[in-house]
């Protein structure tokens, strides 16, 4: 197929065409509601052998890495078991309607050299909402996470320093773009008026702006606050491509998006919509996954497992295709769980829950109040028991294994040897005591990780890294010069940079593909469930730590 690229001569941005060439991963049908426009989208053909579970894949890469022990598998590992056959089933991705797919002459990734491509020459970003570092450090210590103790032992890990207003639009604006909320204009997920902000919003460039300028290729899926997507040289997916709001029964039909949203805003180009489309998993897969039984507790459609599946199935599709010389991959799982169920992975949380067990449930009902929440956190609808506390540890740590999976996926389609993986995270998580107790909070603390080609091995004596100096680095390590406005540094401590230069500002607005304004926020009753956002979708203040006193941020 081919798709819309934008380069840069004389200081002008022309449309190009560049062959693309994807792999179809085999699955059932999808069944895809936009508008109130169904599309059946046809069978793929069966593609020849399921590759082998991640932690092998990357043991059996050429380098072998070092051995690293393996998290014992089944009851402690939630590895995805196969594909059902047969049938069609709902899903919730777009339904790419009016969008005519292109074919290439010789498309790319058919042959088995062509799939098991490793990136090269790339530097690859993964975003891992809510990471909370301690909690990595001690899973790793009893021997779980090997793809993230992998990292630690070929690469580096450490704790990263957020500024505020720690809120996931505001930082994953900054990780993005190396200003502050204050210069990028997100301070939230919506204004006082409670719409929502979108793309057309932020202020200043993003890193993908930039090496497009740059004549650089870029892979953006599903980067928080990209609707509408940019025209970017390469592909970018918004991170409402996977439609998740509004749902609770798996019988229902998705209720349409808003009228106004179409799968411009959703793709880019356009033409890789259905490719996109294709990597949602179906509902009957992610039922039959090892983690269902976190369904119970946890609608399945609002579950995060599928749109982190559909992520991470989108970037082993492209590897194989031209590769890119930047990729931004977000993955938003750990936050949802850990806003609900954070207390039960606390010892002290857990010793206070074990004391008095009518806690947890006297700590729902005040928030239900606070919050003018009307979504009951699981295990509250009663005394606290042994088992539930069990249960309730065991659905957030099983997240974090499942995270390491797709780590080692992410990880086993590049070559260390020439490309970087940088990892982070927006914030960790806490017990709070306000607004109320047992209250999931976030931390001021995220995750920064480093392995591959640029990064330098082990933990270096440094002042502490910020959330606002993984921007100018990612410049850095593209080669691509530094704005002089923005506040962070380049992290030379951890990565090899190949490049210092500087320019005065990138505080100048993207290129989008449409001005259109969508109106509707299908995250808003996510957002509400979770208290970020009041019925009118106002912002709730109280969800947001306050910014300690001298703390200069």
């Amino acid at each position: 197929m081919t798709m819309t690229i934008m380069t840069t001569d004389s200081g002008q941005r022309r449309p190009q065409r560049l062959l693309l060439g994807i792999r179809f991963v085999g699955m059932s049908a999808l069944f895809f509601s936009l508008s109130g426009c169904d599309v059946l989208l046809p069978q793929p053909v069966e593609q020849a052998a399921r590759p082998a579970p991640p932690q092998q894949r990357v043991a059996q890469a050429q380098p072998p890495p070092p051995p690293v022990r393996q998290t014992p598998p089944l009851a402690r590992q939630p590895v995805l078991k196969p594909l059902p056959s047969g049938g069609t089933s709902q899903s919730l991705g777009p339904s790419c309607e009016g969008i005519t797919e292109s074919v290439g002459k010789n498309p790319l990734a058919t042959t088995r050299s062509q799939r098991r491509t490793r990136l090269k020459n790339a530097v690859v970003v993964l975003g891992m909402d809510a990471l909370e570092p301690t909690l990595i450090e001690r899973m790793v210590s009893e021997g779980e996470l090997p793809h993230f103790a992998q990292i630690g032992k070929e690469g580096f890990r450490s704790k990263m320093r957020i500024s505020y207003p720690i809120v996931s639009p505001s930082v994953w604006t900054s990780l993005a773009s190396g200003y502050p909320s204050d210069k990028h204009g997100i301070p939230n997920w919506t204004g006082s008026n409670g719409k929502p902000f979108r793309s057309m919003d932020v202020k200043v460039q993003r890193v993908w702006d930039v090496a497009t300028q740059h004549n650089k290729t870029s892979w953006v899926l599903n980067w928080l606050l990209t609707m509408p997507v940019s025209s970017i040289q390469g592909v970018m997916t918004s991170e409402e491509l996977v439609f998740v709001g509004g749902l609770d029964s798996v019988g229902q039909h998705p209720p349409n998006r808003d009228p106004a949203i179409t799968s411009q805003m959703l793709v880019s180009p356009d033409d890789f919509c259905k490719i996109a489309a294709d990597q949602v998993p179906a509902l009957d897969w992610v039922n039959s996954t090892a983690l269902d039984y976190q369904f119970d507790r946890y609608s399945v459609v609002r579950h995060p497992l599928l749109r982190d599946e559909a992520t991470v199935r989108l970037f082993e599709a492209l590897v194989g295709s031209p590769a890119p010389d930047l990729a931004m991959v977000y993955l938003s799982g750990a936050d949802a769980l850990s806003h609900r169920l954070w207390p039960f992975t606390d010892a002290e949380a857990v010793a206070q829950m074990t004391a008095d067990p009518t806690l947890w449930k006297r700590s729902n009902d005040d928030l239900k109040r606070h919050e003018h929440n009307k979504r009951r956190r699981p295990f509250s609808d009663g005394d606290t028991t042994p088992e539930m506390l069990k249960q309730g540890r065991r659905m957030v740590e099983d997240y974090y294994r499942y995270l390491d999976s797709l780590l080692g996926r992410v990880m086993d389609r590049m070559d260390p040897k020439h490309s970087t993986l940088v990892l982070v995270s927006d914030h960790g998580f806490k017990t709070a005591d306000q607004p109320v107790p047992l209250y999931p909070a976030h931390s001021d603390h995220g995750v920064l990780m480093g392995w591959g080609s640029q990064v330098k091995r082990g933990q270096a004596e440094s002042k502490e890294p910020r959330d606002l100096d993984v921007a100018p680095t990612i410049y850095a390590l593209l080669g691509l010069p530094v704005a002089g406005d923005m506040d962070g540094r380049i992290l030379s401590e951890h990565f090899e940079t190949p490049s210092k230069t500087t320019v005065p500002s990138y505080a100048t607005a993207s290129l989008l593909t449409t001005a259109a304004r969508p109106v509707d926020f299908q995250r808003l009753p996510e957002l509400q469930a979770l208290g970020y956002v009041d019925e009118e979708g106002r912002p709730l203040d109280a969800v947001l730590p306050s910014q300690p006193q001298g703390s200069g941020q």
